[in-house]
Protein backbone atom coordinates (compact mmCIF):
# COMPACT_ATOMS: atom_id res chain seq x y z
CA UNK A 1 0.00 0.00 0.00
CA UNK A 2 1.24 3.32 -1.29
CA UNK A 3 1.06 6.78 0.78
CA UNK A 4 -1.76 7.95 -1.20
CA UNK A 5 -3.87 4.70 -0.71
CA UNK A 6 -3.06 4.26 2.54
CA UNK A 7 -4.35 8.06 2.76
CA UNK A 8 -7.80 7.03 0.89
CA UNK A 9 -7.93 3.97 3.51
CA UNK A 10 -7.69 5.92 6.42
CA UNK A 11 -10.06 8.62 5.31
CA UNK A 12 -12.52 5.75 4.51
CA UNK A 13 -12.36 4.07 8.13
CA UNK A 14 -12.43 7.57 9.73
CA UNK A 15 -16.47 8.85 7.89
CA UNK A 16 -18.71 9.40 10.63
CA UNK A 17 -21.17 7.77 7.81
CA UNK A 18 -18.83 4.37 7.43
CA UNK A 19 -21.52 1.71 8.03
CA UNK A 20 -24.02 3.89 5.58
CA UNK A 21 -20.94 3.39 3.06
CA UNK A 22 -20.80 -0.24 3.79
CA UNK A 23 -24.31 -0.76 3.42
CA UNK A 24 -24.54 1.04 -0.12
CA UNK A 25 -21.80 -0.90 -1.07
CA UNK A 26 -23.87 -4.38 -0.21
CA UNK A 27 -26.57 -2.55 -2.61
CA UNK A 28 -24.30 -2.35 -4.75
CA UNK A 29 -23.34 -5.54 -5.10
CA UNK A 30 -27.23 -6.49 -5.66
CA UNK A 31 -28.73 -6.86 -1.92
CA UNK A 32 -31.40 -3.73 -1.80
CA UNK A 33 -32.87 -2.61 1.54
CA UNK A 34 -32.69 -4.07 4.90
CA UNK A 35 -29.86 -1.36 5.93
CA UNK A 36 -30.13 -2.42 9.36
CA UNK A 37 -29.62 -6.02 9.03
CA UNK A 38 -26.45 -5.38 6.48
CA UNK A 39 -24.70 -3.30 8.86
CA UNK A 40 -25.23 -6.13 12.01
CA UNK A 41 -23.84 -8.43 9.61
CA UNK A 42 -21.29 -6.38 8.94
CA UNK A 43 -20.54 -6.15 12.34
CA UNK A 44 -20.55 -9.68 13.07
CA UNK A 45 -18.65 -10.82 10.22
CA UNK A 46 -15.85 -7.71 11.02
CA UNK A 47 -15.99 -9.26 14.50
CA UNK A 48 -13.70 -11.94 13.72
CA UNK A 49 -10.28 -9.62 14.15
CA UNK A 50 -11.76 -9.03 17.81
CA UNK A 51 -11.09 -11.55 20.99
CA UNK A 52 -14.59 -11.64 22.06
CA UNK A 53 -16.03 -12.23 17.95
CA UNK A 54 -19.64 -12.45 17.66
CA UNK A 55 -22.15 -14.59 16.02
CA UNK A 56 -25.67 -14.28 13.63
CA UNK A 57 -28.41 -16.60 13.23
CA UNK A 58 -30.53 -15.48 9.64
CA UNK A 59 -33.83 -17.13 10.69
CA UNK A 60 -36.53 -16.57 8.70
CA UNK A 61 -39.10 -18.51 6.31
CA UNK A 62 -38.24 -20.13 3.07
CA UNK A 63 -37.77 -17.71 0.08
CA UNK A 64 -37.63 -14.63 2.36
CA UNK A 65 -34.06 -13.66 1.59
CA UNK A 66 -32.40 -14.71 4.23
CA UNK A 67 -29.32 -16.86 1.56
CA UNK A 68 -28.72 -13.30 0.34
CA UNK A 69 -27.83 -11.48 3.23
CA UNK A 70 -25.67 -14.35 3.85
CA UNK A 71 -24.19 -14.42 0.30
CA UNK A 72 -23.74 -10.64 0.43
CA UNK A 73 -21.74 -10.78 3.61
CA UNK A 74 -19.67 -13.09 2.11
CA UNK A 75 -18.78 -11.57 -1.42
CA UNK A 76 -17.42 -8.41 1.04
CA UNK A 77 -15.33 -10.56 2.97
CA UNK A 78 -11.74 -11.19 1.76
CA UNK A 79 -11.46 -14.59 0.64
CA UNK A 80 -8.62 -15.36 3.02
CA UNK A 81 -10.21 -14.43 6.02
CA UNK A 82 -13.83 -16.37 4.84
CA UNK A 83 -14.61 -20.30 5.23
CA UNK A 84 -17.97 -21.18 3.40
CA UNK A 85 -19.37 -24.27 4.40
CA UNK A 86 -22.18 -26.53 3.39
CA UNK A 87 -22.25 -28.82 6.33
CA UNK A 88 -20.11 -29.64 9.69
CA UNK A 89 -19.66 -33.43 11.13
CA UNK A 90 -19.10 -33.67 14.82
CA UNK A 91 -15.85 -34.00 14.77
CA UNK A 92 -14.90 -31.81 11.15
CA UNK A 93 -13.78 -28.38 13.01
CA UNK A 94 -10.98 -31.09 15.52
CA UNK A 95 -9.64 -32.27 12.80
CA UNK A 96 -8.83 -28.43 10.80
CA UNK A 97 -4.94 -27.12 10.77
CA UNK A 98 -4.38 -25.25 13.77
CA UNK A 99 -5.25 -21.74 12.40
CA UNK A 100 -7.89 -22.43 9.90
CA UNK A 101 -10.50 -20.81 11.95
CA UNK A 102 -8.42 -17.50 13.60
CA UNK A 103 -10.03 -14.73 12.66
CA UNK A 104 -12.42 -16.04 10.28
CA UNK A 105 -15.99 -15.38 9.35
CA UNK A 106 -17.12 -19.30 8.88
CA UNK A 107 -20.52 -18.73 6.92
CA UNK A 108 -22.70 -22.01 7.34
CA UNK A 109 -25.35 -22.54 4.65
CA UNK A 110 -27.74 -23.80 6.62
CA UNK A 111 -28.17 -24.32 10.71
CA UNK A 112 -29.30 -28.03 10.06
CA UNK A 113 -25.45 -28.74 8.47
CA UNK A 114 -23.94 -27.73 12.02
CA UNK A 115 -26.12 -28.73 14.13
CA UNK A 116 -24.16 -32.29 14.69
CA UNK A 117 -21.37 -29.56 15.65
CA UNK A 118 -23.58 -27.46 17.83
CA UNK A 119 -20.65 -28.46 20.59
CA UNK A 120 -17.59 -27.57 19.25
CA UNK A 121 -18.98 -24.04 17.91
CA UNK A 122 -19.99 -23.38 21.19
CA UNK A 123 -16.78 -24.39 22.99
CA UNK A 124 -14.41 -22.16 20.36
CA UNK A 125 -16.94 -19.26 20.83
CA UNK A 126 -16.80 -19.27 24.73
CA UNK A 127 -12.88 -20.52 24.79
CA UNK A 128 -11.19 -19.50 21.73
CA UNK A 129 -9.84 -22.50 21.28
CA UNK A 130 -10.56 -25.99 21.04
CA UNK A 131 -8.87 -29.38 22.44
CA UNK A 132 -9.34 -33.17 21.64
CA UNK A 133 -7.49 -35.78 23.37
CA UNK A 134 -7.51 -38.97 21.04
CA UNK A 135 -5.46 -42.57 21.39
CA UNK A 136 -3.67 -43.21 18.35
CA UNK A 137 -1.20 -46.04 17.76
CA UNK A 138 2.39 -45.83 17.14
CA UNK A 139 3.20 -47.64 14.26
CA UNK A 140 6.51 -48.31 14.47
CA UNK A 141 6.11 -49.12 18.11
CA UNK A 142 2.67 -50.10 18.25
CA UNK A 143 1.82 -48.53 21.26
CA UNK A 144 -1.16 -46.46 21.66
CA UNK A 145 -0.18 -42.91 22.85
CA UNK A 146 -2.24 -39.85 23.25
CA UNK A 147 -2.09 -37.71 21.17
CA UNK A 148 -3.58 -33.48 21.85
CA UNK A 149 -5.24 -31.15 18.90
CA UNK A 150 -5.12 -28.00 19.58
CA UNK A 151 -7.36 -25.83 17.27
CA UNK A 152 -6.99 -21.97 17.77
CA UNK A 153 -10.15 -18.85 17.29
CA UNK A 154 -11.73 -16.60 18.19
CA UNK A 155 -14.13 -16.93 14.57
CA UNK A 156 -17.23 -14.90 13.69
CA UNK A 157 -20.36 -17.66 12.82
CA UNK A 158 -22.87 -16.66 10.87
CA UNK A 159 -25.87 -19.69 9.69
CA UNK A 160 -29.45 -19.26 8.35
CA UNK A 161 -32.21 -21.32 9.60
CA UNK A 162 -35.93 -21.38 8.79
CA UNK A 163 -36.64 -22.88 12.53
CA UNK A 164 -39.25 -20.80 14.15
CA UNK A 165 -37.33 -21.00 17.29
CA UNK A 166 -33.42 -21.28 18.09
CA UNK A 167 -32.58 -22.94 21.67
CA UNK A 168 -30.25 -20.24 22.89
CA UNK A 169 -28.57 -23.26 25.89
CA UNK A 170 -28.12 -25.47 23.11
CA UNK A 171 -26.05 -22.38 21.58
CA UNK A 172 -25.76 -19.43 23.81
CA UNK A 173 -22.64 -18.06 22.18
CA UNK A 174 -24.67 -17.57 19.16
CA UNK A 175 -26.21 -14.52 17.21
CA UNK A 176 -29.59 -14.92 16.56
CA UNK A 177 -31.05 -13.35 13.62
CA UNK A 178 -34.61 -13.66 12.27
CA UNK A 179 -37.20 -13.19 9.38
CA UNK A 180 -40.13 -13.00 8.01
CA UNK A 181 -41.98 -12.94 4.62
CA UNK A 182 -44.43 -10.21 6.02
CA UNK A 183 -44.11 -7.79 4.36
CA UNK A 184 -43.83 -3.96 6.12
CA UNK A 185 -43.52 -5.92 9.90
CA UNK A 186 -41.55 -3.64 11.86
CA UNK A 187 -38.21 -5.60 12.92
CA UNK A 188 -36.11 -5.29 15.96
CA UNK A 189 -32.86 -5.40 17.61
CA UNK A 190 -31.71 -6.93 20.66
CA UNK A 191 -28.33 -7.33 21.77
CA UNK A 192 -27.83 -9.76 24.80
CA UNK A 193 -24.60 -7.17 26.25
CA UNK A 194 -27.03 -4.48 28.34
CA UNK A 195 -30.44 -5.50 27.29
CA UNK A 196 -32.77 -4.47 24.08
CA UNK A 197 -32.94 -1.67 22.05
CA UNK A 198 -35.43 -1.75 19.28
CA UNK A 199 -34.62 -0.51 15.57
CA UNK A 200 -36.73 -0.32 12.62
CA UNK A 201 -36.19 -1.88 8.95
CA UNK A 202 -39.28 -3.01 7.52
CA UNK A 203 -37.92 -4.35 4.40
CA UNK A 204 -39.07 -7.58 5.28
CA UNK A 205 -39.76 -7.77 8.60
CA UNK A 206 -36.34 -9.72 10.22
CA UNK A 207 -35.86 -9.93 13.78
CA UNK A 208 -32.44 -9.57 13.92
CA UNK A 209 -29.83 -10.39 17.92
CA UNK A 210 -26.22 -10.83 18.50
CA UNK A 211 -24.48 -11.86 21.54
CA UNK A 212 -20.91 -11.71 22.83
CA UNK A 213 -19.94 -15.12 24.42
CA UNK A 214 -19.51 -14.38 27.46
CA UNK A 215 -23.13 -13.58 28.22
CA UNK A 216 -26.26 -15.51 28.33
CA UNK A 217 -29.91 -14.32 28.14
CA UNK A 218 -32.85 -16.05 27.17
CA UNK A 219 -34.73 -14.51 24.15
CA UNK A 220 -37.86 -14.60 23.04
CA UNK A 221 -39.12 -16.65 20.60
Amino acid sequence: MNEEEKRLALAFLSDPQLLDRIASGIEALGYVGEDTNKKIGYLVSISRKLDAALSMVILSTSGSGKSGLAEALEAITPEEDLLAISRLSPQALYYMPKDALRRKFVSIEERAGSMEADYSIRSLQSKKKLTLAVPIKDPSTGRIETKVFEIFGPAAFLETTTESVINVETRPAASRSTSTKAPGRPGAFRTRRGGRRPSRDSARGRLVTISSPSTRTPSAS
